[in-house]
């Protein structure tokens, strides 16, 4: 079985007897042949590199890295790099460390991942990233000096590690997630709105109650959608019809998991949500309640159009009622 951990100082004379074989053929790497071993060494357990070993049968077989592709404002992009010791060649060994690598990069936050050199003469590998979703973005002509070859291309080659997000109606089975990221939008965004005694303690259970009775008393008039990524629920809205004989159809709620914000599922639950209602009654308005507290929910709301109607005091502070006379222009908007 195969074990993928950090890589330590301790590694070093392992991470060695892989790195030293591979730079020697110079076929491949675009480190020199005769590297020095302290500066390689000092390279792949540098702090801005993360570097990581794989372990069979209790010695290292395998290593490989992630970094920031470019500092600054490319950094969300990773480039990586993979190294077999060559007695396990051909074991599945750097299939193993890539999928878990686009797996880690993922969980650090990284958008895409970038090869920025991957001589075109190493076939295996070209074949490897392929078939792991890695396109060939560019071709670069002479870029690498083959130890045996001369002077060959390389390619570029790049996958975003952004799964696409899907849309639904929620079913029972939803009831769970729903109330979950619920209860966490609420202790993130009306900390210092609710009493924290509520945010703390009681919120995961009140609403998962909600939710359990809103599923158990289903009503025709209220439509639950929810987003997902790859099978996990990272956003919710839920909308009833005819709620107001003034004002119509009430967003009652609208909650993104915080690390998918930024990436327009708010938008699209909203247009999902207005393309319903409009679907029921054509001459529908819509509108929903915010805290006046909440400046990031309500910079949102503005951003689409949205009338500040009213104010009025709630149990836990001002709360505004915000419209959108017209359902279909709010749907077009998002």
């Amino acid at each position: 079985m195969l074990c993928i951990r950090r890589a330590t100082q301790p590694d070093r004379e392992s991470l060695w007897s892989i790195i030293e074989p591979i730079l020697a053929t110079g076929d491949t790497w675009a480190f020199s042949p005769d590297t020095p071993k302290a500066e390689m060494l000092d390279f792949w357990l540098s702090p801005g590199v993360t570097s990581y070993v794989a372990e069979q049968d209790g010695g290292i077989v395998g290593t490989f890295f992630l970094k920031n592709n470019q500092p600054g404002l490319g950094d969300h992009v990773a480039n990586a790099g993979y190294m077999v010791h060559p007695a396990h060649a051909g074991k599945g060994i750097g299939r193993q460390m890539a999928l878990f690598s686009l797996d880690e990069a993922r969980r650090l936050g990284y958008r895409a991942m970038q090869f920025n050199i991957v001589v075109k003469t190493n076939e295996r590998a070209v074949k490897l990233w392929q078939s792991l979703g890695f396109q060939i973005i560019a071709e670069l002509p002479d870029a690498f000096r083959h130890a045996t070859l001369g002077f060959v291309n390389a390619y570029v080659m790049h996958q975003s590690l952004i799964k696409p997000i899907t849309y639904r109606t929620a079913t029972v089975a939803d009831v769970e997630q729903i109330a979950a990221l619920h209860a966490r939008s609420w202790q993130e965004s009306y900390r210092g709105i609710m009493p924290d005694a509520f945010l703390d303690n009681e919120v995961e259970g009140e609403r998962l109650a909600v939710w359990q009775e809103r599923f158990t008393k289903q009503v025709p008039n209220r439509q639950v959608i929810v987003a997902e990524e790859d099978g996990k629920l990272v956003g919710f809205a839920c909308v009833v019809t005819d709620s107001d004989p003034t004002y119509g159809a009430l967003l009652d709620n609208l909650h993104v998991s915080s690390p998918y914000k930024g990436r327009g599922i708010g938008r699209q639950l909203m247009k999902r949500a207005a393309e319903w209602v409009k679907e029921q009654d054509a001459e529908s308005s819509f509108f929903l309640w915010v805290y006046e507290k909440n400046h990031t929910a309500r910079a949102f709301y503005d951003g689409l159009g949205a009338i500040n109607q009213e104010a009025i005091l709630g149990e836990n502070g001002i709360i505004l009622r915000y419209i959108w006379p017209d359902t279909g222009k709010l749907a077009d908007s998002c």
